[in-house]
């Protein structure tokens, strides 16, 4: 059994590592439209672009910016990294629930985790 899980964690000491780019560093896309194909967007910055019914491949390996940006259509967002499918998974169904689809702010802090702030509303009483 502890070869079958070995041989399982092999493709991952096998994927590169992920690069944390500033934002300011990441290529810059500016202006372009994008139909009707995939795009990798790995440590792009995409600026005023047009995506119209494109898939995003996101390998996992940098991050990855949109200023300014349209997207019409329908968007997939796919990738072939197994931690960022649960981290996907995990922000779809939080969105699921309800009360955080109608979330005012979404950003990340200082350390890439993802922030959702919900409407204001008073918490319950003790």
């Amino acid at each position: 059994m502890f070869l079958i899980v070995l041989l399982n964690w092999i493709p991952y000491f096998l994927q590169p590592q992920f690069k944390r780019i500033p934002h300011d560093q990441r290529q810059l896309v500016e202006g372009k439209q994008f139909v009707n194909e995939t795009i990798e967007i790995d440590g792009k910055l995409f600026h005023q672009c047009d995506f119209w019914n494109t898939k995003l491949l996101y390998h996992g390996r940098a991050g990855t910016s949109f200023e300014y940006t349209r997207f019409h259509g329908t968007i997939v967002l796919i990738t072939d990294n197994p931690p960022s499918q649960a981290m996907m998974q995990l922000v779809v169904g939080l969105l699921s629930m309800g009360n955080l689809t109608d979330a005012q702010r979404v950003g990340f802090d200082d350390k890439g985790n993802l922030i959702l702030v919900g409407p204001p509303q008073a918490a319950p009483s003790h």
